[in-house]
């Protein structure tokens, strides 16, 4: 992790250079690129960007990209071991009262992979909207008509890192650390609603007033995972084809800050 996040450019290379020596490897040796396409920080994402095609280019590695919230639903699974037909809401601050969001649901891989025996399926495609929109928008899937008017407690899981990696799935799922709050898992026909990313504390107000049930999953633990990434990004590989490198684009979904004053001082110029 770059000690500094606003230097990622000067760091990732060197970390590169660090991790391919630790390991005995060049450069050359690299078979697959995995990336994070976004959304998130627009800066960030773009560095991530230009490092994966640069390298894909230099070495003719083949590029594999998974975007940003399905990633994060992915690692939220290997924490919490979703049951089959869970829904996963992935939530990300947009900033400006604004969330990214995307809906998945679990389902059973016909084959295990080395990380997990479930896979999310996308339910929905990452988007932007308001914070007050948002159940709104979520009321008009098909998923969510079991959820519409149906009435639940809103327990928030939050436990330490370290603390989470020494339990199995099972007690964390059965219990949180808050006190007398229990993860509800037989929300509606027995099915979950899970809610991770940090925008869930944005979203919590929004869903419980339109009466969408849901348990907040909030740990260290739910980010966007490198590991997790090469997992989902290798059975990909399995049945799709690589990205052209020159085909590779950043997952912004909404405008920067600095094209939206463009525009507005356009409009008013």
């Amino acid at each position: 992790v770059s000690p500094s996040p606003k230097n990622h450019t000067e760091f990732l290379n060197q970390a590169i250079q660090k991790l391919l020596e630790k390991n005995k490897l060049t450069a050359n040796q690299i078979q697959k690129v995995h990336v994070s396409t976004g959304p998130g920080s627009f800066t960030g994402i773009r560095v991530g960007i230009a490092l994966a095609k640069t390298l894909s280019f230099a070495i003719q590695a083949p590029i594999y990209s998974v975007n940003t919230l399905h990633l994060i639903s992915q690692s939220a699974n290997e924490y919490f071991n979703f049951q089959e037909g869970d829904l996963v809401l992935t939530v990300l601050n947009a900033q400006k009262n604004m969330v990214f969001w995307a809906v998945y649901q679990t389902q059973e891989k016909a084959s295990q992979s080395p990380l997990f025996t479930k896979e999310m399926i996308e339910i929905s495609p990452p988007q932007c909207c308001l914070i007050e929109n948002l159940s709104d928008v979520l009321k008009t899937l098909p998923a969510f008509q079991d959820f519409i008017n149906a009435t639940s407690t809103i327990p928030v899981y939050e436990e330490p890192l370290e603390k989470i990696i020494s339990k199995p799935a099972s007690d964390i799922l059965e219990k949180s650390s808050a006190p007398n709050t229990t993860i509800n898992k037989k929300t509606v026909e027995n099915k979950n609603l899970f809610v991770c990313g940090d925008g869930l504390s944005l979203v919590i107000d929004n869903l419980q007033k339109n009466n969408i049930p849901f348990s907040g999953l909030s740990s260290p633990a739910i980010h966007p995972n490198s590991f997790v990434l090469s997992q989902i990004s290798r059975q990909w590989a399995k049945n799709s084809q690589p990205i052209d490198w020159k085909m590779l684009h950043p997952l912004y979904i909404r405008e920067s800050e600095a094209e939206e004053n463009l525009k507005n001082r356009q409009k008013n110029g």
